[in-house]
C-alpha cells in the first residue's frame, strides 16, 4: 500500500493506493506494474465521485495477451485512465502475468476510484480487522469485513479473510463457502486495484507546493 501527501491547487489531501495481488508480488509482477502507473484522474479529484472499471482481457493459448474488452464502464476519465494502464500491461506484457493460470483463457482486471476529499482519516481498516482477530472479537472483525467485501466483492483476500472468521466462529459451512468463492475469484482475476484520495481542504500560500511524500 502507498500513501503520499500532496498539495494541488492550494488543497491538502491524502493519496492511498491499494493494489491486491492474486499472489505474493515480485519485481516483475502485474501488481507492482499497476501499482506504479494507476492514478486517480485529476477531474474527478475533488468531486467525490467513485466508480469501478472491469476490463476482460483474452489470452492466447501461448500466453500472450489477444483482445481486451470493457466489461464494466464507469465515467469517461475512469474508463480512460483504466484503459491507460491495460495499454501499459499489454507493451509490458510477460506470461508469468498468469502467475500459473492456464492460457487461452479471459481474465479480468478491476481498476476502483474513490474520491473522497472532505475526509481527512485514513483507515487501516484490514489492520483493526486483524486486530480483532487477535483479542478475539469476531462480530466486530465480522462487520469490518464486510464492510469491505461489499466495497470490493473482486479482491479474494476478502473473501479468504471471512472464511476465517466465520472458522474461528465454528461456523463450517460459511467458512467453507467464502473459501470456495475466494479460490474462484483468485482464478478469474488478474488484479484488483484501489486508489483513493482523502483529505480536508486547507489553504497555502503557495499552491501546487508538494509539502511531503510517504511510502510504505
Amino acid at each position: 500500500m502507498k500513501i503520499r501527501f500532496f498539495v494541488v491547487l492550494g488543497f491538502f489531501f491524502i493519496l492511498c493506493f491499494v493494489a491486491s495481488a492474486q499472489e505474493q508480488e515480485s519485481s516483475g509482477s502485474l501488481n507492482k506494474l499497476v501499482r506504479e502507473n494507476l492514478k486517480l484522474p485529476s477531474p474527478e479529484l475533488f468531486d467525490g465521485n467513485k466508480g469501478r472499471v472491469i476490463l476482460s482481457l483474452k489470452v492466447t493459448e501461448e500466453g500472450l495477451p489477444d483482445s481486451v474488452f470493457l466489461a464494466q464502464s464507469a465515467s469517461e476519465s475512469f474508463d480512460a485512465e483504466s484503459l491507460r494502464v491495460m495499454e501499459l500491461i499489454i507493451q509490458n506484457w510477460d506470461p508469468t502475468f498468469l502467475e500459473n493460470r492456464p492460457s487461452g483463457d479471459e481474465y479480468l482486471l478491476v481498476f476502483s476510484f474513490y474520491s473522497q476529499i472532505g475526509k481527512p482519516d485514513y483507515t487501516d481498516t484490514q489492520g483493526l480487522i486483524e486486530k480483532f482477530i487477535k483479542k478475539e472479537k469476531f462480530e466486530k472483525a465480522f462487520d469490518l469485513i464486510n464492510q469491505e467485501i461489499e466495497e470490493n466483492p473482486f479482491n479474494w483476500k476478502n473473501y479468504a479473510t471471512r472464511s476465517e472468521i466465520y472458522r474461528l466462529m465454528g461456523k463450517t459451512e460459511d467458512s467453507q463457502r467464502d473459501f470456495m468463492t475466494a479460490k474462484q475469484i483468485k482464478k478469474k482475476v488478474l488484479v484488483s486495484a484501489e486508489v483513493k484520495a482523502f483529505g480536508v481542504p486547507r489553504p497555502i500560500t503557495k499552491p501546487g507546493t508538494i509539502v511531503g511524500i510517504s511510502r510504505n
